[in-house]
């Protein structure tokens, strides 16, 4: 499933778009190697593609799904990438915070 439908499925309950400083988390699970051990966990994936490419095309989906207004929203990043577990499809866990409200400028 595609991000931005996944995303606007999972926010089905909130009022979307959602706005104000917001921090998002992502944990992308990629395709797992055969070569890789199937008891071998948490291995991190140090390959193509960069963890900045994947981050923003995530954001971008987000924004074009209207799950966020605008993607300049988020004003924290925390994004890391590990191949899938043995039987588990690659995927990315994504998880959005809504923060204190900052003041207006």
């Amino acid at each position: 499933m595609h991000v931005g439908m996944a995303a606007k499925q999972a926010m089905q309950e909130a009022p979307t778009p959602l706005s104000g400083p917001l921090e998002l988390e992502i944990i992308f699970y990629m395709p797992r190697p055969k070569r890789l051990p199937k008891t071998a966990m948490d291995v991190p994936h140090i390959c193509r593609p960069d963890t900045d490419n994947l981050i923003k095309s995530t954001q971008d989906a987000l924004q074009m799904a209207s799950v966020v207004g605008d993607d300049c929203c988020f004003y924290k990043l925390t994004a890391s990438k590990f191949y899938a577990d043995h039987d588990s499809p690659a995927r990315a866990v994504i998880r959005i915070i809504l923060a204190e409200k900052a003041l207006e400028a």
